[in-house]
């Protein structure tokens, strides 16, 4: 009976030994992680931002064409 228990207290101490060394590489690996998906989610944003000010500015000349074109019509009947 005690060996088995001695098996245990071994068992404990190892699954012990183990969930401290992974959380200490857990701090060290955490803080890069969360920077590394803050730099990716901030080149998205710029991205998406970019895609989004190219097609508002073609929208806008298609408006001042048309504009410009009905204005036109008007001028010059």
């Amino acid at each position: 009976m005690s060996i088995v228990l001695f098996k245990l207290l071994i068992i404990a101490i190892v699954l012990a030994v183990g969930v401290i060394v992974f959380q200490e590489q857990l701090k060290e690996v955490l803080p890069n992680t969360t920077s590394a998906i803050q730099e990716t989610i901030k080149d998205d944003v710029s991205v998406v931002t970019s895609m989004i000010e190219e097609r508002a500015g073609g929208a806008l000349d298609t408006i001042t064409e048309g504009a410009l074109n009905v204005t036109t019509g008007i001028i010059q009947p």
